[in-house]
């Protein structure tokens, strides 16, 4: 067998090989790309995580930054397959007696801040539910079964929703990829939640504020550090000034 990018064949007299590239870079026409945008708002759902946490990439993003999109087949395949798996479990939910409202858009003033909520149910034996649906691979959904708690980054993400919606039950629900078991995942907006995302806020704050004042925050890693390789905008960051103003990487676990 041989393998080119995330396809494996076997050599043929007609040349899958061929074929095998074709396929791999049909991939590309839709999600790989290169656009100039210029982002008015936060998105709670990168805020904390990779170069969602450098004040740098949002400062450039704000005023306007060359995005480079470059997923690999086995990614964009990954990203589909989630979309699929949301669509599906939210038209699950509706199909149900419950009431629920389906991809609520939310917005946030000071600091800016924009996202749309999975699912929130109404009126829950007396509350409301603020659901965020994620997929994972077998292993990280046991993971997250045994420890009954989800990634720092997304359980953020979820008390971010909670925080502007005003409400103080949340559930991060997970899918395993393999058999599509789910898992629901408790979240509360208890104090110690609530210190955690004013905490967030204010780094937004001071990187917004930053932004409007002119100044551009310099680069705190080096260029084949994961969070720079992972960054849409690794190429322009790159490009730009050095800089002229220092803010820390945002840090907002439990254990910081």
């Amino acid at each position: 067998m041989s393998q080119f990018a995330n396809l494996w064949y076997k050599d043929t007299p007609y040349g899958l090989e061929n074929l095998a590239g074709i396929l791999d870079a049909s991939y590309s026409l839709e999600t790989n790309k290169e656009e100039f945008i210029t982002k008015k708002t936060f998105s709670p759902s990168s805020i904390g995580y990779g170069s969602g946490t450098c004040a740098r990439r949002w400062v450039l993003s704000f005023n306007g930054a060359e995005f480079i999109q470059n997923y690999s087949s086995s990614s964009v395949d990954n990203m589909s397959a989630g979309t699929s798996a949301h669509e599906r479990i939210q038209a699950n939910i509706t199909n149900s007696n419950l009431e629920a409202e389906i991809e609520r858009e939310i917005n946030y003033e000071d600091p800016p801040i924009r996202g749309f909520v999975d699912v929130i149910l109404k009126d829950y034996n007396g509350h409301n539910l603020v659901i965020e649906i994620k997929t994972t691979r077998t292993e990280a959904w046991r993971s997250r079964m045994v420890k009954n708690e989800g990634p720092e980054y997304q359980v953020l993400q979820l008390l971010i929703y909670l925080y502007v919606l005003e409400e103080k039950y949340g559930i991060l629900l997970y899918e395993d990829k393999n058999d599509h078991q789910k898992l629901l995942i408790p979240v509360e907006m208890n104090e110690a939640n609530k210190e955690k995302v004013e905490k967030v806020l204010d780094w937004m704050r001071l990187v917004y504020k930053t932004y409007e004042e002119g100044k551009l925050p310099k680069n705190l890693f080096r260029s084949n550090s994961k969070i720079c390789k992972e960054c849409p905008i690794q190429k322009w960051c790159f490009s730009q000034p050095e800089g002229d103003t220092e803010i820390p990487v945002l840090k907002y676990e439990d254990k910081d």
